[in-house]
């Protein structure tokens, strides 16, 4: 299979890539004082049904929480802001045990909580992927998540920074079950995400030829099938000119286990910051038929109309329909749409943009300051951002310091606008 996964990339990307490996969350520290567990609940501690709840803390901006180690005794510290929505999963001693939306969890004393009722769907499918049973979370690099079953080891993690990818390698002896999990970062390439995308599709269909599922879009694509004696299972996502892809090979004798696996582990795929569920062709764009915006009319060109832009002239388009959404007398032109979202994880206001009924730029604010960045859209991918606090800083693109580390704290502002997008005035 390593083989194999080598030809392909080599093949897909020309100059060999591969995936970017991800590590589990480090930098804990030993925690002794507030009386916290240190260990996940007790399997009896957990609810029936999970219960949705609203973070009420004592404190102006939040309320502390623990987060545990159990493999090392220590635990990390972390604070969720007041207001926030979580999901309670189990009680001890007055303590509760919980979860976010973006991935976060730990304990936190149950006075902390107003209950709002029962979590949707209910049962142990809301537990999070850290807990003892269901595995551990692999974090990639550029910030997304996946669930690994208990009895998988992980073999070996290939790295090429300077092609932009990370292979990382899953087993389970006792399945015979090979999970491979790739990231490959495609900023640096003269194809566009979408184009290598369909390369990685075309190598692996000329490979495994007849598959009885085969799905494609232009972000997202599905393959599985029967290869010999194996079942073979691939996924892959096209999101913020990251492409991330899944592989699982396993016995056709063993699928009645395997086939859940492939369940649990693609139901688990997380975005990057926000932690929303990854579904097949998120994002697809509402492009009208006569756009009015010079990114309505760049967006019809561009996907319909297969004309190519590079990064500069997509970030003159979006600099150019940001400076003409109001007409001479002040008022904005019909083709314009905006929102505002209050977060409460970083506690910014977020103003979103629309062109054309489609995000074009997005701004993280304090009502009454300047903007602490500006996010610059193209379709349903993360073109390029700027920091804005202290100084203006030169805008950042992907691969870049600046860029990753507004991402991590702002998260992913394009599916946060899905979301909002209702609420457009």
């Amino acid at each position: 299979m390593k083989k194999l996964l080598a030809f392909l990339l080599c093949l897909i990307l020309t100059l060999g890539i591969l995936p970017a490996g991800a590590l589990a969350d480090s930098a804990y520290s030993t925690i002794s004082n507030f009386g916290y567990s240190l260990q996940y609940p007790a399997d009896a501690s957990y609810y029936g049904t999970p219960k949705r709840a609203e973070v009420k803390a004592s404190k102006q901006n939040g309320s502390i929480y623990i987060m545990p180690m159990p493999e090392n005794g220590h635990g990390v510290l972390g604070t969720v802001a007041n207001g926030t929505e979580v999901t309670l999963l189990a009680e001890e001693s007055g303590y509760c045990f919980f979860s976010t939306a973006d991935g976060r969890m730990g304990w936190n004393g149950k006075k902390f909580f107003t209950v709002l009722g029962p979590a949707a769907g209910g049962g142990t499918q809301s537990l999070p992927a850290h807990v003892p049973g269901l595995g551990t979370t692999f974090r990639f690099d550029s910030g997304a998540s996946i669930s690994i079953p208990s009895g998988f080891t992980a073999t070996e993690t290939e790295r090429d920074a300077n092609n932009g990818y990370v292979n990382s390698y899953y087993t389970n002896p006792g399945q015979n079950m090979d999970l491979t999990l790739v990231e490959i970062n495609t900023w640096q390439y003269a194809q566009t995400g979408e184009a290598l995308m369909t390369n990685l599709y075309n190598a692996f269909k000329t490979d495994y030829p007849r598959p009885t599922y085969d799905a494609k879009e232009r972000d997202w694509f599905a393959l599985s099938g029967y290869s010999g004696s194996n079942i073979y299972y691939f996924e892959s996502y096209l999101i913020d000119r990251v492409i991330y892809l899944v592989e699982m090979i396993y016995p056709t004798k063993n699928r009645a286990v395997c086939d859940a696996w492939v369940s649990q582990i693609m139901g688990s795929f997380r975005r990057p910051g926000t932690g929303l569920v990854i579904g097949p062709g998120y994002g697809s764009l509402p492009i009208p038929s006569d756009p009015l915006s010079p990114y309505g009319k760049a967006m019809r060109r561009y996907y319909l109309d297969g004309i190519s832009y590079t990064d500069a002239e997509k970030t003159s388009v979006v600099t150019e329909t940001y400076n003409t959404r109001k007409t001479s007398d002040g008022k904005h032109e019909s083709w314009y749409t905006s929102a505002t979202y209050n977060d409460p994880v970083t506690g910014y206001t977020i103003g979103f943009y629309y062109a054309d009924g489609m995000l074009f730029f997005a701004s993280p604010y304090h009502v009454g300051e300047h903007s602490a960045a500006t996010f610059y859209f193209w379709g349903d991918q993360l073109l390029c951002v700027q920091e804005r606090r202290g100084s203006k800083h030169p805008l950042a693109y992907a691969g870049s310091a600046d860029y990753n580390a507004l991402v991590r704290e702002f998260g992913d502002l394009y599916a946060i606008s899905q979301q909002v997008a209702p609420y457009r005035k």
